[in-house]
């Protein structure tokens, strides 16, 4: 597994792969991406929170049940809704869009993953204290549900 920095590499989702697993990257704004594969059949879009399906090698899933980490390892940060077999870039710590599971998430409240591969506040999260993966920016939108988090997996 290589953990050298890359150029920032186009981020939409690719059916074949490009890089190797485990991959890391860096964009001029300090944010740190690394390069995975989605095992399972649970879509995930821009923002969704994605945890380790495979203790060994850099594969993930959105499916909470299906995961072998406690707690999310980054944002989908893929262009165009990602599924099972798929490669793309997650966002691992920086400042980026994240998926709500509603519209009560504030600025500075933490947040975890829940069982819908979505965000929520850890307080409102069964064990949400454990599995903090960063922090709200701003509100949620009501329109979408979405909110800018400051990731740190």
């Amino acid at each position: 597994m290589s953990n050298k920095l890359i150029y920032l590499p186009d981020l939409s989702v690719a059916g074949d792969q490009k890089y190797a697993l485990g991959e890391v990257t860096q964009d001029t704004d300090g944010n740190i991406y690394r390069y995975v594969q989605l095992t399972d059949d649970v879509d995930t879009a821009i923002g969704s929170p994605v945890q380790l399906y495979s203790a060994t090698s850099w594969q993930v899933t959105a499916n909470f049940d299906h995961g072998v980490s406690t707690k999310p390892v980054g944002l989908s940060m893929a262009v165009g809704d990602a599924s099972a077999g798929d490669f793309l870039w997650i966002l691992t710590k920086g400042v980026g869009t994240c998926v709500a599971a509603s519209n009560d998430i504030s600025a500075k409240d933490f947040l975890a993953m829940t069982a819908d591969a979505v965000a929520d506040t850890a307080a409102d999260t069964a064990g949400g204290a454990k599995l903090t993966f960063g922090q709200a920016l701003t509100a949620t939108k009501v329109a979408d549900f979405t909110f800018t988090a400051l990731v740190n997996c």
